[in-house]
């Protein structure tokens, strides 16, 4: 019988291990921005001129709707709640349920540390006039934890959260959610439209300027595209050393493959290291290994010792293999 140890370590290299990880840096992610968000407010609220007018915007030349700044809230959580409830019954199983939630754990976690990067290093006055600034020093440390957490339900806001926008970044990343898993286009293109709408309105209520949009919209496409490109490249490097024995040969290595270099020319790859990140993250050498001990897929053989080698995902080096 295992020991206690042995359990343990065998836990560790489950999906459902990785899915707790995942949601915890989500949650810890989460809290520190909303931490960061009432330091950047104190920061401005003790150095700001008496008189200090938002930013010129380019949307300023329409009406100002401040007045109906909860209807941001109820676009974005509407969309947050629907989006969290259409994965689960969309989703055929909870391993697949699993894999959604895991890949929003870490992506979300990793914006929402970006999002306090950026807010920490330059902080921008306010987009709306008259705004009263957080000031921490005030608060006891459970008030600034509990606040944390309510900036993100819209139960608090503060002033200065602005670049770049986290309302943008949530309802952009619920669109690549449907984008990516809903067989259904029209219900993908109602999303596309709610959360237009929603980002649309967080211009013309001044919720944010309109640079924290557009730096919103495109850093979270950008982390979202990354993380499934790097996935898609994983198991295509992994199904090719499969399905090819001299996948492991130093030689089939797009870095010294000449019809790959005359086309593309990159002789040193580029994030080669990030392939074995995702696939830890994503749990796709947890998931791989699966489907070979059910399917029997044979292991590529090494060119080196003629011996089986047994690679998975997790630890066949992902720079050897060819792309196609």
């Amino acid at each position: 019988m295992p020991s206690i140890i042995q359990r343990i370590k065998a836990y560790t290299h489950t999906q459902a291990f990785r899915l707790i990880l995942a949601l915890l840096f989500l949650f810890m992610s989460a809290l520190t921005a909303g931490i960061v968000n009432q330091v950047s407010d104190t920061r401005w609220g003790a150095t700001r001129p008496a008189f200090d007018p938002p930013l010129a915007d380019f949307f300023d030349v329409l009406p100002n709707l401040n007045s109906k700044s909860a209807a941001v809230d109820a676009l974005l959580l509407s969309l947050m709640g629907g989006t969290v409830v259409g994965m689960l019954i969309i989703s055929p199983t909870w391993e697949t349920r699993g894999i959604i939630f895991r890949r929003l754990g870490w992506i979300v976690g990793l914006l929402y540390l970006y999002r306090a990067l950026t807010i920490s290093v330059t902080t921008l006055p306010a987009s709306i006039a008259g705004c009263q600034p957080q000031d921490i020093y005030s608060k006891s440390a459970a008030k600034v934890v509990g606040d944390a957490f309510a900036l993100i339900v819209g139960a608090v806001h503060t002033c200065t959260d602005l670049v770049y926008s986290g309302h943008t970044m949530v309802f952009v990343t619920c669109a690549i959610q449907w984008r990516l898993y809903c067989k259904h286009k029209w219900v993908a293109w109602y999303v596309y439209l709610h959360s237009t709408a929603g980002i649309f309105m967080i211009i013309i209520t001044r919720f944010h300027y309109t640079v924290d949009c557009v730096i919103g919209l495109f850093v979270t496409y950008g982390f979202w595209s990354i993380y499934m490109g790097t996935v898609r490249m994983a198991m295509e490097r992994m199904r090719y050393i499969h399905d090819h024995e001299e996948a492991m040969a130093v030689s089939a290595w797009e870095k010294n493959d000449e019809d790959y270099q005359r086309v593309a020319y990159t002789p040193r790859m580029m994030n080669s290291g990030l392939v074995r990140i995702v696939v830890w993250l994503d749990a796709l050498d947890i998931r791989w290994k699966e489907v070979y001990n059910e399917n029997g897929f044979r292991p590529p053989r090494s060119p080196s010792t003629g011996a089986n080698s047994h690679a998975t995902l997790s630890d066949v080096p992902m720079q050897e293999a060819h792309v196609v």
